[in-house]
C-alpha cells in the first residue's frame, strides 16, 4: 500500500495524457486539499475542519463519471486507478501509520 506522500510524488511524476498542464495541476491540487481535508488537516476560516472531512469523504466515495472534477474523473485524468485511490485513501484515516502525511508532500 501507498502512503500519502507516493500517490502525490506519483500524480507528479505520471504522464497526464493529453491534458494541458495548468488543467493537471489543478486537479492535483483539488485531490491533495480533498486528502487533506478527509484526514482532518483542512483548514479554512470559519469552517470545521470535522465539516470539511465529512464533505471530503462524500467526494471521494461518491462514484461520479459525469463532473469533471468528481473524484472518478480527477484520478482517471491523474492516471491513477479511481477504485485503488479511493480504497488506498478511505484506509489512511483509519490507520495514521499509513498516512505519512505532511505538507512537504507537496512542495
Amino acid at each position: 500500500t501507498r502512503s500519502v506522500e507516493e500517490v502525490m510524488s506519483l500524480t507528479r511524476e505520471a504522464g497526464f495524457g493529453a491534458l494541458p498542464e495548468a488543467e493537471t495541476a489543478l486537479m492535483r491540487a483539488v485531490l491533495e486539499d480533498a486528502i487533506l481535508c478527509y484526514l482532518g488537516r483542512g483548514r479554512r476560516r470559519r469552517m470545521d475542519p470535522r465539516i470539511l472531512a465529512r464533505e471530503a469523504e462524500f467526494w471521494i466515495l461518491r462514484d461520479d463519471w459525469e463532473s469533471p472534477f468528481s473524484f472518478n474523473n480527477v484520478c482517471a485524468a491523474l492516471g491513477l486507478c479511481v477504485s485503488s485511490s479511493r480504497r488506498e485513501i478511505l484506509a489512511w484515516r483509519d490507520d495514521p501509520t499509513r498516512a505519512r502525511f505532511s505538507a512537504e508532500a507537496f512542495a
